[in-house]
């Protein structure tokens, strides 16, 4: 990018907008933009509204939950966290693991932060935290309670008891183990793999709790395979043919159902197995960006994931890891 040495074509990661935008032609001219899922548009759609990619498919990232689990419990899908807390301690009592996290990763506990900021900060649009992390105002103690909510898990027994030492190539067969209440994820398709492994541990997926009855449960998403245009391209017409030839409902479904994920494109129905029945239960649920892209400058995932596998192995309190985001975020924001 620097040198503007860049493929005609190239996939985004989750940045058409923030990151790569100035380097990818608009694309709000093409046959396809209408169809686009208008839940996740705003993901992708820069603040006069252009975009710059064809997305195939969507991160919808939530929680999965054990659904023979809750019903043997009494409880239904949680729409807040406390709601969520109770049902880990009630599985608790009977012997279930609330939350399972493969912690040898520190990706995992990261994303466990990053999907829960939705509903902690993000959704409450009333406190202006976005606004706040965008202009260099934000309170760092309004952080603290995302982080006690990790350390709280750990503490009151509700993580799997080898939460730091897991590996994720074992979360499909753990989870089959049927012992199970919550995964919080942006991997809908172990609903699938983990059906595959025992039919018997049926597992869906739900919004990310709100956090108090005040709000409501959202998903954190955004974009997964997507593809833009170089701007500068010299084979715009060949470009705009193979984003067309992708942007095919057949060709949208096989991409769906290699990856378990919801397609972006309108009237897709890729076999997604059961998580299929969640997607269009919550199809009108809203969907917010990813918390660390949209609103954190670059370089702050490698913080979260810093913080979070030292909570959850009980290296550093809520305190320090409210200061190391502070500090990496005045540092980072500076340099971006």
């Amino acid at each position: 990018m620097a040198s503007n040495d860049l493929p005609d074509i190239f996939a985004t990661h989750g940045w058409s907008v923030k990151r790569d935008s100035e380097y990818l032609r608009a694309l709000n001219d093409q046959p396809w933009y209408d169809s686009i899922e208008p839940a996740f548009l705003s993901n992708i759609e820069n603040e006069n509204g252009e975009i710059f990619v064809l997305p195939l498919n969507m991160d919808v990232a939530g929680i999965i939950y054990n659904k023979g689990l809750l019903k043997e419990l009494g409880a239904e899908v949680p729409k807040t966290w406390d709601e969520f807390l109770a049902i880990c301690e009630k599985g608790k009592e009977k012997g279930y693991t609330g939350v399972f996290m493969a912690g040898k990763d520190n990706r995992q506990p990261a994303s466990l932060l990053n999907i829960s900021a939705q509903t902690f900060l993000a959704a409450c649009t009333d406190k202006n935290y976005t606004k706040q992390l965008l202009d260099g105002s934000f309170d760092w103690n309004d952080w603290a309670p995302l982080s006690q909510f990790l350390l709280d898990l750990k503490t009151n027994g509700y993580l799997n008891v080898d939460c730091v030492t897991c590996d994720t190539i074992d979360i499909p067969s753990r989870l089959a183990e049927n012992n199970v209440l919550f995964v919080v994820t942006s991997d809908p398709s172990l609903v699938r793999v983990v059906s595959d492994l025992n039919p018997d541990a049926q597992y869906g997926l739900a919004p990310v709790p709100a956090l108090n009855d005040s709000y409501k449960p959202v998903f954190a998403g955004g974009e997964r395979e997507a593809y833009g245009i170089n701007k500068d391209t010299k084979h715009e017409d060949i470009c705009l043919a193979v984003l067309e030839y992708m942007a095919k409902p057949e060709n949208i479904k096989l991409v769906c159902e290699a990856s378990g994920k919801r397609s972006a494109i309108q009237d897709v129905n890729p076999d997604l197995g059961a998580v299929a029945e969640d997607y269009a239960a919550y199809a009108d649920t809203e969907i917010y960006p990813s918390f660390d892209r949209a609103y954190l400058p670059n370089g702050m995932w490698s913080t979260m994931r810093t913080i979070g596998s030292a909570l959850i192995g009980e290296e550093m309190t809520v305190e320090e890891s409210v200061k190391t985001m502070e500090e990496d975020y005045k540092t980072l924001r500076e340099q971006n």
